[in-house]
């Protein structure tokens, strides 16, 4: 299957690549939030397994820094590297998690939720 070999400052390559799902390399640049008076530079690599249903993460978030040299190559990939992390797709899950959360906030903020009758 086509996919990407990624090199990290001449590090052991990283193969992302996916059979059923979305495969994805995300590049962040934060600058100018929350106070920060310098840029942060982060990489993910990671997706989502439809088949199974979950996501993973081959690299999660790492923390760039100036000089980091990184190759990125198209190539076809007959197994992908070995993921860090997975957890459960569940839209259901995920809905409750937020719904949670969104009532910890408005209490934290001095409101009441108060659920719309369905017509």
């Amino acid at each position: 299957m086509l996919g990407y070999k990624i090199s990290l400052n001449d590090g052991r390559p990283i193969y992302v690549s996916i059979k059923n799902g979305v495969a994805s390399i995300i590049f962040n640049c934060i600058a100018g939030i929350n106070g920060r008076n310098k840029d942060e530079l982060f990489v993910h690599m990671g997706g989502l397994n439809t088949e199974l249903n979950y996501h993973f993460n081959w690299i999660k978030q790492k923390k760039l820094k100036d000089n980091d040299k990184i190759i990125i190559e198209v190539t076809e990939v007959s197994k992908p590297s070995k993921i860090v992390s997975k957890n459960s797709a569940d839209l259901a899950k995920y809905k409750n998690i937020k719904l949670k959360n969104i009532k910890k906030q408005a209490r934290e903020l001095g409101y009441e939720l108060k659920k719309l009758s369905n017509k």
